[in-house]
């Protein structure tokens, strides 16, 4: 054993020596050699700058022993380079984004930098406020030319003003909540959002109601008065507390009204509760605030060959009257003299209403300030904090000069409004008429101010109809005595109308009638060669109304 180790570690010993030996050997023979110069070698290689050629230098450099050796570092080094210039151009972009992102902030509202100024990224707004203008999403030195223009956008697709406003004394007002891409254009386009928010309480009045025992009533019915800056008229009301109408008393009931943003109100209310019937004291508001969304219209049609006669609705007028502006009146010499009582403040009052052809519409404030005098009349001085005016439709009476007068007028001031819808209307209701292939029709000028005039008493009379008596007029009779009301002659009408909340399209209308059969069938019955179009809002709802004819 010992033999074999010594033989391994002899055999060992003699290679070591034998790769110094070798190791020697080379550096001698370095040493030995004469140095070049680079200079010296690059001259011999092109002795003769007059042979030199690229594809002679090129094939020199690939066929380089040095250039194959080195082949993994050289390309090691190309993608360093590439490397480095990429992430020198990334900070460099990044130092740049930062620069055009610098932004201030006040009043809580975020300001971007750009050229000569600053724009804000995002405009929030209460629901109720006015419609902010173009500069309001700038910084107060920044310029706005008098062509810019600016858009508003749901995702990519262009909405109008009208579907998230409301107008109000000629100023528009923002309603509802939602967010909204805006683009502006100012000699350059900019892109900034505004946000619609309900932050606010709705404003609430409750009433006080009797039932019998053994009766229920909806927390809804003790609500009088419903208004919330949103303009969205639907909300939620119940009771906090368990309640029990089983035993005769007077109660006092906790109601608590929240609106669509879920902002909450509480109020106390009284109940009554009495043995045995007393019908005559109930008081139920179920449908007073409910409104018809966008997916849930009321269309109504009819068509009608041998219309019915009939004498026009007599009674009303059109003149409106404010119980705030009219100074007392001279008593007549029979009366007792008007005399001066005392200056009197109210909360939640009235302080002026309108007069719509015997319908009334009366304007609240959060308080009024009024003289009284001894006959009782009040005479308002100031009031505070309009808040909302509610519409009672039960006196309607409109007439033949009242409406006839108010569709002219109508007419000259909202022409472009009327254009649009009829154009839309006419090319649409053709399109379908071209489908079943009949005539087209043509626009009538006189039997569109009548459509008008028929969307006018729909809108104040607030009374489209159920089934069976939807083209009925708030008078009783039928809807093509409209026709023959206003000097109209046609031997076959039909009259299609849809009404819903004031932000919903034309175009969405007119599709709610190509869906129904009915509506369908008088927009191609080959028999009418005329229609007339009509469009009204009143009270946040909007009503369309076709006329056909011979």
């Amino acid at each position: 054993m010992d033999s074999k180790k010594n033989n391994f570690i002899n055999k060992i010993k003699a290679k070591v020596a034998n790769m110094k030996v070798k190791r020697l050997q080379k550096k001698a023979a370095k040493n030995n050699v004469p140095k070049v110069s680079f200079s010296t070698k690059m001259k011999s290689k092109f002795a003769n700058l007059k042979n030199f050629s690229w594809a002679n230098f090129i094939n020199y450099i690939f066929n380089s022993k040095r250039f194959k050796t080195n082949t993994l570092s050289l390309l090691v080094i190309v993608i360093f380079l590439v490397t480095t210039i990429n992430v020198l151009t990334m900070i460099l972009g990044l130092i740049g984004g930062h620069q055009s992102t610098r932004y201030y902030i006040e009043d809580n509202i975020k300001y971007l930098e750009i050229e000569n100024g600053y724009i804000t990224e995002k405009l929030i707004v209460e629901s109720g406020d006015e419609l902010p203008n173009i500069s309001d999403y700038f910084s107060e030195d920044y310029e706005i030319r008098e062509d810019a223009t600016i858009s508003y956008y749901s995702g990519k697709d262009g909405i109008s003003i009208e579907s998230f406003t409301y107008e109000k004394d000629d100023i528009k007002y923002v309603r509802g909540f939602q967010e909204i891409d805006v683009i502006i254009n100012n000699g350059k386009e900019y892109t900034t959002k505004l946000e619609i928010r309900d932050t606010t309480e709705p404003y609430v009045i409750l009433q006080d109601l009797t039932i019998s025992e053994g009766e229920s009533i909806e927390a809804k019915s003790f609500v009088s008065l419903y208004n919330d800056n949103s303009q969205i008229t639907e909300y939620n009301a119940y009771y906090p507390d368990s309640i029990n109408f089983s035993v005769a008393g007077v109660y006092d009931v906790k109601i608590k009204v929240c609106d669509y943003s879920n902002n909450c109100v509480e109020g106390i209310s009284k109940l009554t509760v009495t043995k045995g019937s007393n019908d005559s004291n109930i008081v139920s508001n179920d449908n007073k605030n409910e409104t018809t969304s966008s997916g849930g219209k009321k269309p109504g049609n009819s068509s009608s060959s041998k219309p019915s006669g009939g004498s026009s609705s007599g009674g009303g007028s059109s003149s409106s009257g404010s119980s705030g502006n009219n100074k007392p009146s001279k008593p007549d010499d029979d009366t007792p003299a008007r005399v001066f009582v005392k200056t009197v403040v109210e909360k939640n009052a009235i302080y002026k209403f309108d007069d719509y052809y015997g319908a009334r519409m009366n304007y609240y404030a959060r308080e009024v300030t009024y003289n009284l005098y001894s006959d009782g009349y009040k005479e308002v001085v100031n009031y505070k904090t309009p808040y909302d005016s509610v519409y009672d439709s039960s006196g309607y009476v409109g007439n033949i000069k009242g409406l006839n007068n108010e569709a002219t007028q109508y007419i000259s001031t909202h022409s472009s409004t009327l254009s649009s819808v009829q154009n839309l209307f006419l090319q649409e209701t053709n399109k379908q008429r071209e489908k079943a292939n009949v005539s087209n029709l043509s626009l009538d000028k006189n039997l569109s101010k009548i459509a008008l005039i028929r969307a006018m008493e729909l809108a104040y009379s607030q009374s489209p109809g159920t089934n069976g008596t939807q083209h009925i007029r708030p008078d009783g009779r039928r809807f093509d005595t409209i026709y023959t009301e206003y000097g109209y002659k046609t031997n076959t009408r039909g009259e299609n109308f849809v009404d819903g909340i004031y932000s919903i399209s034309n175009y969405t209308a007119f599709q709610s009638f190509v869906k129904s059969s009915g509506h369908l069938k008088n927009m191609t019955n080959p028999v009418f060669k005329k229609m007339g179009v009509g469009k009204f809002t009143f009270q946040q709802r909007t009503y369309w109304v076709q006329l056909f004819a011979e």
